[in-house]
């Protein structure tokens, strides 16, 4: 087992790096493991720990556990570092959080199980346009995956009902029940928490108030693929008790797009809207306080506020004349006009220089910067070590597997010095007593 290993940091300059330093490999899968194997890593790098203020990992709970966790037991070393969830696997989490409503629920089994049937064979993939298959944890592939196949929806219906009449039986039984539920009226076919807690939550909050506006152009669309699929759009039969899809009380006035309307749309934009506000409700820890010390937000606290703000910031990360710093820092914005502070957040550099005189804040902002949105870095590094721990490479040591890795990840800074680096490995080679003969011409 592999463990990648990324640091996120702000040079001198005020540049954000982001940046790949190595696999470590784990012999203990548990989270003391997985602890030591992180520690024993940042001391091989040389790291100062003193400086760590955050920690990036997934949800599971081997590393995010409050109490025998991995961020638990690094966090008791240095009670400064914050735990972080990634963005991007939380995304991924409101994704699978809409499994909850049973339409969903079936659209996606039959989406999953459809594009399986024709990967799983090299005919059958000719037939349609390649659609990837439907990824798990990654929720931008799952919304690629459903948008090619919405884009080629009549297309593979096409395709499934030749193939339902052909004389390969595995074929023919597998395919029939996918056509059928093609057939079937039940086939329906997003800087990280600010635009997840304003612009998207707000876009889908106009959504549920104006649900019937925004449901008539998507029901116009069900209503010509149903035509060219010769489906007839009715409102299904109800009974007392219902567990494989919806059961919605109506009126005898009440009109198909209104039932589906009620039973499908509104409960799928209720489940997204408390899944996004669950997942992302971490506005008021400390670390995310950091925020109100940027101008743009700054400006709309009360004094009072902003001064309560402070102290829980001294309190956690420790900083003398963070107080003081933080009400000069306040009242200095407070002459600065709106446009002028516009221009400045552009560019966290520009906000930094303008912290010169106020080494406090600018620490703070700084912490507030560095601290590690997602843990995409380290996920990229996954490709990497799939294409250099190949068949005839799988026994290789650790030491020449982190550094194949490591000029594989960064090729740009290895050309940048490739004679230099070119002459240490000969040197190595130099020392160490070899039976293999080098030759150079």
């Amino acid at each position: 087992e592999q463990l990648s290993i990324g640091v996120r940091y702000i040079d001198i300059n005020y540049v954000v790096h982001e940046e790949f330093i190595g696999f470590s490999e784990i012999h203990v899968l548990n989270a003391e493991g997985v602890s030591r194997s992180i520690l024993e890593s940042t001391e091989k790098y040389g790291l100062n720990m003193l400086k760590l203020v955050g920690l990036g990992f997934d949800g599971c709970s081997t590393m995010s556990g409050k109490e025998n966790g991995v961020q638990a037991i690094i966090r008791k070393m240095y009670p400064t570092a914050c735990y972080f969830h990634c963005a991007s696997h939380k995304l991924n989490l409101v994704v699978n959080d809409q499994n909850s409503i049973p339409d969903i629920r079936n659209t996606i089994g039959t989406v999953k199980e459809i594009i399986k049937f024709f990967r799983e064979s090299i005919l059958r993939r000719k037939l349609i346009p390649n659609i990837p298959l439907f990824c798990e944890t990654r929720w931008s592939e799952k919304y690629k995956c459903i948008r090619l196949f919405d884009k080629n929806f009549i297309e593979i219906k096409t395709v499934l009902e030749k193939l339902s009449i052909s004389s390969e039986a595995n074929t023919v039984t597998r395919n029939q029940p996918v056509v059928t539920k093609l057939q079937g009226t039940s086939v329906n076919l997003h800087s990280v928490h600010t635009f997840v807690k304003t612009e998207l939550l707000g876009i889908l909050n106009k959504h549920r108030e104006h649900s019937i506006e925004y449901f008539n152009t998507i029901f116009e669309e069900i209503t010509k693929a149903a035509n060219s699929l010769d489906v007839v759009l009715k409102i299904p039969r109800r009974t007392n008790h219902q567990s494989q899809r919806s059961n919605h009380n109506y009126s005898s006035n009440d009109s198909i797009e209104d039932y589906y309307r009620v039973s499908m749309y509104i409960p799928y934009l209720d489940s997204i809207i408390s899944s996004l506000n669950n997942r992302f409700n971490e506005n008021n820890e400390t670390p995310f306080k950091l925020c109100w010390l940027l101008p743009n937000e700054m400006v709309k606290l009360q004094k009072t506020e902003y001064i309560n703000i402070l102290q829980d910031i001294e309190n956690h990360f420790k900083i003398p004349n963070i107080k003081v710093n933080g009400l000069i820092w306040y009242d200095y914005w407070q002459l600065k006009s709106q446009s002028f502070i516009n221009d400045i957040m552009v560019d966290h550099k520009k906000l930094l220089k303008e912290c010169e005189f106020f080494p406090a804040v600018k620490k703070r902002i700084r912490i507030y910067i560095t601290l590690p949105p997602t843990t995409c870095t380290v996920e990229r590094s996954f490709s990497t070590l799939r294409r250099v721990k190949t068949w005839t490479r799988s026994t290789m040591s650790e030491d020449r597997l982190d550094g194949l890795c490591m000029i594989s990840v960064h090729r740009e800074k290895v050309n940048d010095k490739k004679n230099e680096y070119v002459q240490q490995i000969i040197n190595i080679f130099g020392v160490k007593k070899r039976n293999l003969q080098f030759l150079f011409v």
